[in-house]
């Protein structure tokens, strides 16, 4: 891999990582992984929301997301590095893989996909119509969508 491709896959990672904190979620690059090896490219931190009050103070998972931009990146090995990546069970293991002119693919196991679905559901009971497509407007909107 070239100067050029590294370059550009270190703008990537900052791109993901200010995304995710426009999503309100603490997220850096991971500086260790050109000294570790792999162990992320991008770590966030979910935080559990306190019953009195609502705000985020307890830690919760972390999201450990393997971020690859190039002209052709491997999804299947971006989430295999992802996985590879954990430092617990509990972390949240999501590959983000874009090509040069396109768009962005996230990749995650089925049973972090399940967890996820399970949550939308959640959030979605007693909530009025048209409450998701809102949702998903405010994200897809964002300038940082990386």
């Amino acid at each position: 891999m070239g100067k050029s491709e590294r370059t550009s896959g270190h703008g990537y990672e900052r791109k993901v990582a200010r995304w995710l904190r426009a999503l309100g979620i603490p997220a850096d690059r991971n500086l260790t992984e050109t000294q570790q090896g792999n162990t992320g490219d991008v770590i966030g931190e979910l935080r559990s929301w306190s019953q009195s009050g609502g705000n985020a103070s307890r830690p919760g998972p972390r999201v450990v997301i393997q971020a690859k931009f190039r002209k052709t990146p491997s999804p299947w090995k971006g989430q295999q590095e992802a996985d590879e990546a954990k430092s617990s069970p509990s972390d949240i293991a999501i590959g983000m893989c874009r090509r040069k002119g396109d768009q962005t693919l996230v990749t995650m196991r089925p049973e972090t996909f399940g967890v996820l679905l399970k949550i939308a559901q959640q959030a979605l009971a007693g909530k009025s119509e048209g409450w998701w497509e809102a949702m998903r407007n405010t994200v897809a909107d964002m300038d940082e969508t990386p």
